[in-house]
Formats: structure tokens, sequence, C-alpha cells
């Protein structure tokens, strides 16, 4: 399974090229990293985040052109469509793909 987009696999929804995909794995050794080093964050991607992190603070209208050209707010939009579609996201273990409309 990977990161925080594979609850979200069966309804079409993939990340974004700009952050790429991590590992149940990755996430894992970094959070096992991030405990004995007592390092407050860690960001595991094979994209170069940081960076683009930095800029978003000192440019963030550019930073907001940027993510919309490359897909991000699209998939933030769908993925919160699904989260108001189905209630709130789902817990450890639970996936959006079998759970129930709300019906308000």
């Amino acid at each position: 399974m990977r990161g925080i987009f594979a609850r979200h696999e069966a309804e079409g929804v993939a990340a974004p090229a700009l952050f790429g995909t991590t590992t149940s794995e990755e996430v894992g050794r970094a959070v096992v990293t991030a405990i004995r080093c007592d390092t407050p964050e860690i960001i595991v991607t094979p994209r170069p985040i940081p960076p683009f992190l930095a800029l978003a603070v000192l440019a963030p209208r550019t930073v907001q052109r940027l993510t919309s050209w490359a897909g991000v707010t699209a998939v933030a939009r769908r993925v919160a469509r699904l989260h108001e579609r189905y209630g709130d996201p789902p817990t450890r273990g639970e996936t959006t793909a079998g759970a129930t409309p709300r019906r308000d």
C-alpha cells in the first residue's frame, strides 16, 4: 500500500506526479528514525519536496500556480469531494471503497 493516496485508488485517484509515491516500508523506516533520533519531521518522498516547500514560503502565489498546473489542486479537490461523499476520512484499516455514502 502506498501513502495517503492508497485509500482512494479504488476511486481512480492517484498521487500527483509532483509528489510521487512512497511505500509503507519507507514510511515505517522514517517513523522509526524520527523516534530514535528525536527528529520532529522527516519528509519521505522520491521527489525533492523541501526546495518546493521553501519556495512556497517565499513565493506562495507562484507555488499556487505551479501546483495547479501540475494537477495537485485537482487531486486535492477530488479527494475533498470523496471525503464529503463518504463522511470523515477513513481511520486505520478502513477504505472509502466499501464505505456507504452519507445521507444528510
